[in-house]
């Protein structure tokens, strides 16, 4: 059993009543495929009333490393991380996001205000704590509670029709869906970003929404099949991040075949989700530095091209469905370049150039994406990109004028 600490960093009073289990992490693999299994996570996040999605995306920014939760309930942070680091990022985490500014006390929750600004709610004391935007994490847990609120009956019938079509028991496409779906319809989870919703964001969860959640997820669905390819679901991109970082091969030395496989078994071929993994893992063993087009650059374009232009158009030829896979694919991109480069991104242009050139990605979709971030990315990082991608997009515009 693990030693139980302070949950308040530098606190040594032996009599203090919050505390948490010590972390434990073992590390697994080797080579490329090497990575942390932080043993006792959800045991460490209930001490701390604090979902363990959340607490492993923290070590995710912290680290600059991939996460990913495995079957059973495995939390894993790519790379090796010995257990007094990782501890040490804990205590960041708590500092930050868990104890009151003013008593020091774990008691707090959290509250989005109006303006989308992300506040902690000490009960102890009554204070509010207002958390820095610059923090990663911020905007993390900020689209989390906004997706949670917002989510329509859509996503959740999508996932019951999943969830049915794999025990046989889904309806005829076309037939309505049960009245509980619609006492859930804003309770869900969603937002890209979000993975799941903090369990104490008071405005999101409570026992009503549990249950509305359970009335919406098993009611029978009411969108047609092909509608599937725009639901996201960040579990699987997950689960396909940590499939490429365990291979014992370089992402670039698997095969195109391979990877649309592995797509295909995770049903996201031809879906956002997949088209964003794609550009969250394809071509990071180029993206250090400056990101410069060097010839192995270019050549790894060419050699995915195939792959990326067949997996957009996988499951539709219309051209506002292909678009919409390619501006997710330049969102896994941007999360790479957030993730393993550093600012300026000098060779951007010359990448998007690239792409474009090789009909890999359209004009609008990069047009598109110019305009709009992912919450995830942190603003001075995403305002960087932009600017360094600048000139490709005002050559496009200016192409587009004359034209």
């Amino acid at each position: 059993m693990s030693k139980m600490i302070s949950v308040r960093p530098g606190n040594a009073d032996q009599f203090y009543r919050y505390k948490m289990p010590s972390l434990e992490s073992k590390i697994e693999g080797k080579g490329n495929g090497i990575k942390t299994v932080v043993v006792n996570l959800k045991d460490i996040s209930e001490a701390l009333s604090r979902k363990p999605d959340i607490v492993l995306k923290h070590f995710g920014f912290a680290l600059g490393a991939q996460t990913s939760v495995e079957i059973n309930d495995r939390h894993i942070i790519n790379g090796s991380h010995d257990s007094k680091k990782l501890q040490e990022s804990l205590y960041d985490f708590i500092t930050n996001f868990v104890l009151c500014s003013k008593c020091q006390n774990p008691e707090t929750v959290y509250r989005l205000t109006p303006a989308d600004q992300l506040k902690m709610d000490c009960k102890a004391c009554g204070e509010t704590t207002s958390i820095p935007a610059r923090l990663k994490l911020e905007a993390f847990i900020v689209k989390s509670c906004k997706g949670s609120k917002g989510m329509s009956n859509k996503k959740a019938e999508r996932r019951a029709l999943k969830a049915a079509k794999a025990n046989g028991t889904a309806p005829p496409v076309g037939e309505p869906s049960s009245p509980d779906a619609e006492s859930g319809a804003n309770d869900g989870t969603g937002g890209r970003s979000g993975f799941s919703v903090p369990a104490n964001v008071e405005v999101v969860f409570n026992a009503e929404s549990f249950a509305a959640i359970a009335d919406a997820e098993s009611a029978p669905p009411a969108e047609p099949e092909e509608d599937l390819i725009d639901d996201d679901d960040d579990e699987e991109e997950n689960e396909f991040c940590a499939w490429v970082s365990n291979q014992d091969e370089d992402i670039g030395d698997i095969k195109n075949a391979v990877l649309g496989a592995k797509l295909k078994e995770l049903h996201m071929y031809g879906r956002t989700t997949g088209c964003t993994a794609l550009g969250n893992t394809i071509f990071n063993k180029y993206l250090v530095d400056d990101c410069k087009l060097t010839s192995g650059f270019k050549s790894e374009i060419d050699t995915r091209a195939p792959l990326l232009k067949s997996a957009f158009k996988a499951k539709s030829t219309e051209a506002k469905k292909i678009e919409r896979c390619e501006k997710a694919f330049l969102t896994g991109f941007e999360e790479s370049l957030a993730r393993l480069c550093t600012s300026p991104y000098t060779g951007l242009s010359k990448v998007f150039e690239k792409l474009y050139d090789e009909d890999v990605v359209s004009e609008e979709a990069f047009l598109k994406w110019s305009k709009k971030h992912d919450a995830a990315i942190p603003k001075e990082v995403a305002k960087s990109i932009r600017d360094s991608a600048r000139p490709f997009i005002e050559w496009l515009k200016n192409a587009e004028e004359e034209e």
